[in-house]
């Protein structure tokens, strides 16, 4: 320390002194307080590493690598009062991001139940489509079936006037025989005429063979009029539960 050069001091307002006067000073200054300076060094040395501590733990307090301390209020007791306003700034920055993370959450369970309500809406909309085209066949097949309902009371209509049900049919058959024989008993004798009795029989012979012919060709009509109504009947019910 005693080789250090210390200029003289030119504050104003002092006054001023000879050369040799402040030679004098200054050397006896410094034989003087080479003691006391060491000793000041020493606690400088002390109080650079009492803060060099005090930085250290600061900057240990500072790095937390742990996300919920923000959230903790008891965290602010392990601060000195010189880390208080940083202390502050690092709760605001950690409720900051923790916002920000919330927020982003929410944003993202917003997007993934708006893409679900997407799929819901084309799924609807693809059903209401089906619905609507399902009505309008609905609406072609109802004036259909409107159509063959009266076509097919036409056609009773007109089978109960001009054809007959077996029942009957035997009954009038039966009661034209049962009177062409009782006539013909009564008109023509057995023994007498046998050539007109062989010729009425053939005559009723063919009669019987065409009622019989007529008779199939009725129930093939009617077969075929059954068998082709039921075809179209069924045609027309494919949907259920129709109202008309």
């Amino acid at each position: 320390m005693s080789a250090w050069k210390i200029a003289p001091c030119r504050a104003p307002g002092l006054p001023k002194l000879e050369e040799q006067e402040e030679r004098d000073l200054l050397s006896s200054g410094i034989d003087s307080s080479d003691a006391e300076e060491e000793t000041d060094l020493d606690a400088a040395y002390d109080e650079l590493e009492e803060m060099k501590q005090r930085l250290i733990a600061l900057r240990n307090k500072i790095i937390i690598t742990n996300p919920d301390a923000c959230q903790d209020l008891k965290v602010r007791e392990l601060w000195s009062t010189e880390g208080g306003e940083l202390q502050e700034l690092r709760d605001q920055k950690c409720q900051l991001i923790c916002q920000l993370q919330e927020v982003t959450q929410h944003l993202k369970d917003s997007q993934n139940e708006l893409k679900e309500l997407e799929g819901w809406r084309c799924h609807l909309q693809s059903r209401i489509h089906q619905a609507k085209r399902q009505l309008s066949q609905f609406e072609d097949f109802k004036l259909k079936v409107i159509h063959q309902f009266g076509l097919c009371l036409e056609r009773w209509e007109n089978q109960k006037t001009c054809k007959v049900d077996y029942t009957t049919y035997r009954k009038e058959m039966e009661a034209h025989i049962l009177h062409a024989d009782n006539v013909r008993q009564s008109v023509v004798h057995q023994k007498c005429h046998k050539s007109y009795r062989r010729r009425i029989r053939v005559e009723l012979m063919l009669i019987r063979v065409f009622l019989h012919n007529l008779f199939e060709a009725m129930v093939n009509d009617f077969k075929f009029f059954s068998r082709h109504m039921s075809i179209k009947w069924v045609t027309a019910t494919a949907p259920t539960s129709i109202k008309l």
